[in-house]
């Protein structure tokens, strides 16, 4: 019985031996893990110092080269807004083919100082008017602001001209054949502050 007992006590200190340098070996290769996994963060971090220190070169050449450029010289060379118009194309369409015109669709051209095309940033504020509206009705039908976000994504053009085109839905704006309606817009430029407007009317 003594035999036994002492032979399970061996069994159980040769067990927990065992399982001792287990732990210890899992805790090594967990802190072995973490020195890597922080020199893998170091390398990273060394990497987008250096990328930093680059861009701050390259920006600080760039500030150099405009400061020897004179401010209205640069001012007087760059293609700047002078003038936007809706285009005869702006009106009502049927989409579909269903026999209805549901959209509507403004074509708005902005040009520079020598008559080209320019693809200006700013914010369009675009309206439809009814001006033969009674004095109790509103002339104001509806009304849709274009962010820059929006408005850099609507540029479009074709072999002849460049222009931003707008698409809106139209369904609920009451006989839009039975009256001549005007578009009206007004474009801020970013780059001048400048608030350019133009009119047209549509069918």
């Amino acid at each position: 019985m003594r035999r036994l007992c002492h032979s399970a006590i061996l069994l159980l200190t040769a067990q927990m031996f065992l399982c001792g340098g287990c732990n210890n070996g899992n805790t090594e290769n967990s802190l072995w893990q973490q020195i890597k996994d922080m020199g893998n963060e170091k390398s990273e971090l060394s990497i987008r110092v250096e990328q930093l220190e680059q861009e701050n070169q390259r920006l600080g050449r760039q500030v150099k080269i405009l400061e020897a450029i004179d401010p209205n010289e640069r001012l007087a060379v760059m293609d700047t807004l002078e003038k936007i118009a809706i285009t005869s194309r702006s009106g009502f369409y049927d989409k579909d083919n269903n026999g209805s015109k549901e959209t509507l669709v403004v074509y708005l051209e902005t040009t520079d100082s020598v008559g080209d095309r320019i693809k200006a940033a700013g914010r369009a504020e675009i309206q439809l008017w009814n001006l033969e509206a009674k004095e109790s009705q509103s002339g104001l039908l509806k009304e849709w602001i274009i962010e820059p976000s929006e408005l850099r994504t609507s540029w479009a053009g074709t072999l002849m001209t460049d222009y931003y085109r707008f698409t809106f839905p139209a369904e609920d704006i009451a006989a839009p054949d039975a009256a001549s309606l005007t578009i009206k817009v007004k474009f801020t430029d970013y780059f001048s502050g400048r608030i350019f407007q133009d009119q047209r009317a549509i069918k």
